[in-house]
């Protein structure tokens, strides 16, 4: 989205996420993970998402919508955000939880291609560090919206 339309954005926060895979193989290992996660999800089984703090947290009426989210969330088909990491222009924060090992190095990787990144790991925290960690969350996403006004406000 980011990259069709730049003037829509003027910062961005990633949480907890990452940009793919470069190769071909870990790629479709993950997508047939997601295949998984979504069919357990349609067949009306819930434990597929189980054991985080967000889903546990959740209550959600239908998995077969959340199925849908697993095959068009998590399913990745190409190089092409991993590749456009390097044109991002917009300060952009990153933050992933200390306990969530599948991102930790997806948020390296974005950290060190996003010219205008800064990445904090919240210790104590998995793949929702907002439900684990809410305070510290909140300051530095406060902090960072507020340094980004204040350079917004700078400029004009």
């Amino acid at each position: 989205y980011r990259m069709r339309h730049p003037d829509r954005v003027s910062a961005l926060i990633l949480i907890d996420s990452g940009p793919g895979y470069q190769s071909q193989e870990p790629r479709e290992l993950w997508n047939q993970y997601a295949e998984g996660v979504a069919t357990a999800l349609e067949s009306g089984d819930p434990s597929a998402i189980a054991g985080s703090s967000e889903t546990r947290s959740a209550k959600h009426r239908s998995t077969a919508c959340l199925a849908l989210a697993a095959r068009g969330m998590m399913k990745q088909y190409g190089t092409q955000v991993i590749d456009s990491l390097k044109n991002v222009r917009v300060p952009t924060l990153i933050i992933v939880g200390a306990d969530d090992q599948a991102f930790l190095a997806a948020a390296e990787v974005m950290a060190t291609k996003i010219p205008k990144a800064e990445k904090h790991v919240i210790p104590d925290a998995g793949h929702a560090p907002n439900l684990d960690q809410p305070k510290l969350f909140n300051e530095l996403v406060m902090g960072f919206l507020r340094k980004v006004e204040a350079e917004r406000s700078h400029l004009e």
